[in-house]
């Protein structure tokens, strides 16, 4: 039988292979419990994601569009939502609002 040091190789190789697999083990056990806390966790937890999607939803047109190319055209989706409304909806109700009293 071959010996390393003393040391009968079997005994080596067992070794070896207990530690290689509790690493391999112990590393999947914390790449799986960290995915499940990242699933659980708030898609706006951190300040950086709050803040672009604020800026995104209520920022000015300079602040969405930083550069002179973009489309400028998906702008103001909420208004335009709502000037289709008033274009499409007359006559569907009995109140009604004018183009003068939404808010620009």
């Amino acid at each position: 039988m071959p010996f390393v040091m003393g040391i009968d190789h079997k005994y080596i190789v067992m070794g070896t292979l207990v530690c290689t697999t509790s690493v391999a083990i112990l590393t999947t056990y914390k790449w799986l419990r960290e995915r499940r806390r990242r699933q659980k966790s708030s898609v706006y937890e951190s300040q950086k994601l709050l803040n672009e999607y604020l800026v995104f939803h209520y920022g000015t047109k300079q602040e969405v569009l930083k550069y002179d190319f973009g489309p400028k055209e998906s702008l103001d989706f909420p208004k335009r939502c709502g000037d289709m409304c008033l274009k499409h909806g007359k006559g569907f109700g009995k109140v009604c609002l004018k183009q003068s009293e939404v808010v620009h």
